[in-house]
């Protein structure tokens, strides 16, 4: 049964997508600083 597998893999995904939700809105407000201080 490839459950387990499937399982994984989606959590996978799901972990990944957080990272980069972080990663964008870190980003983002560091964006935001740097243009209020030109």
């Amino acid at each position: 049964d490839q459950y387990e597998n499937l399982s994984l893999h989606t959590q996978k995904g799901i972990d990944f997508l957080e990272r980069y939700g972080h990663f964008i809105r870190d980003r983002c407000k560091i964006e935001v600083e740097y243009a209020g201080n030109l």
